[in-house]
């Protein structure tokens, strides 16, 4: 196994995605990498893979199947596998899912006096749902097609994707 992709997100103002989405996103590109039947991905070996403790994958995959993302079948003989084609699993969407906000920042939280009357708050949450929406453009096949092909199809878009959201440094599929 030479391969362990992953979605790297920077941003400048250190908005990133949570260690829970990154392995999450992984755990799904390298099913649809390893699509085979016998012997099923265990989670033991996508810990392994991933050099993770074992607990991680383990959470990330049940989120994943409650979500209809990935199929799990326990016992001696079980595994995890995509629950249905990478073609149909949108990136966004599984972000969103994984990520499990809405908002950048909860204003509740903080002692803030422009509470009432600041709309920054919309602002950030119209840029968030921007992001998740751009992202719903791709999906996990993209990925395997430029994993296979050595080439993203749509390097342009991924290229505008940096221009368009504010602060952000680089979206990369890699290898």
């Amino acid at each position: 196994m030479h391969l362990i992709c992953t979605l790297l997100i920077f941003v400048e103002s250190g908005l990133q995605l949570t260690r829970f989405s990154d392995i999450g996103i992984r755990l799904l590109m390298y099913l649809a990498a390893q699509q085979r039947l016998t012997p099923p991905v265990t989670v033991a070996e996508v810990a392994t893979q991933f050099r993770v403790p074992r607990n991680h994958p383990v959470k990330v995959a049940g989120l994943l199947a409650r979500h209809g993302y990935i199929t799990t079948l326990r016992g001696r003989t079980g595994g995890i596998s995509l629950a249905k084609p990478a073609a149909d699993i949108r990136i966004g969407e599984v972000l969103r899912v994984l990520e499990g906000k809405t908002e950048v920042i909860a204003c509740e939280a903080l002692e803030c006096g422009l509470n009432r009357g600041c709309g920054f708050r919309n602002v950030l949450k119209g840029a968030l749902e921007d992001f998740y929406n751009k992202l719903d453009q791709y999906s996990l096949a993209d990925h395997e097609r430029r994993t296979q092909a050595g080439n993203h199809p749509h390097a342009s878009q991924l290229h505008a994707i940096q221009n368009c959201c504010a602060g952000l440094i680089g979206l990369f599929f890699c290898r």
